[in-house]
């Protein structure tokens, strides 16, 4: 069976080294030195795990800091992801996965707020987070009611 793409670019950017921060950008924020399941609702699985500093950032030579920010901003929410993707229910794998990655997205608008100067991104940005944010909700409410 021919393996998928995308999981040999995830397998290589598990290997290539430790992730960093950069000056001025508070990376990881989401999640870095908290259990995972600090960052799941209580209804996600969350077996003994522990991290948090998410995958590590390929190198990137060349790139600016908010380049940087931006990977980084979408590499600190995988452990999560992929931990919630693993419940066994399939509609509690998608929203247990589905809140980091909403918290990844705003982890980026954050960077686009700070960095970024075009006034039409910056708004796309603000509403990025406040439907992010109101999303969480949702699926943190609905997985609070699931039976366990």
């Amino acid at each position: 069976m021919k393996a998928h793409p995308l999981a040999a670019v995830l397998s290589a950017l598990a290997l290539c080294g430790p992730a960093f921060a950069q000056e001025g950008h508070d990376m990881g924020r989401m999640d870095a030195g908290k259990p995972i399941a600090a960052a799941l609702p209580s209804a996600c699985p969350v077996a003994g795990a522990t991290g948090g500093a998410g995958m590590a950032m390929p190198p990137m030579p060349g790139a600016s800091e908010s380049q940087r920010a931006l990977m980084q901003s979408t590499m600190v929410s995988q452990d999560a992801m992929m931990l919630g993707m693993s419940a066994a229910d399939p509609d509690v794998a998608f929203a247990c996965a589905m809140i980091p990655h909403h918290r990844s997205a705003i982890e980026m608008a954050r960077v686009e707020i700070q960095d970024g100067r075009a006034a039409p991104m910056r708004a796309m940005a603000q509403a990025i987070i406040a439907a992010q944010e109101r999303e969480i909700a949702e699926l943190t409410e609905w997985l609070e009611q699931q039976p366990r």
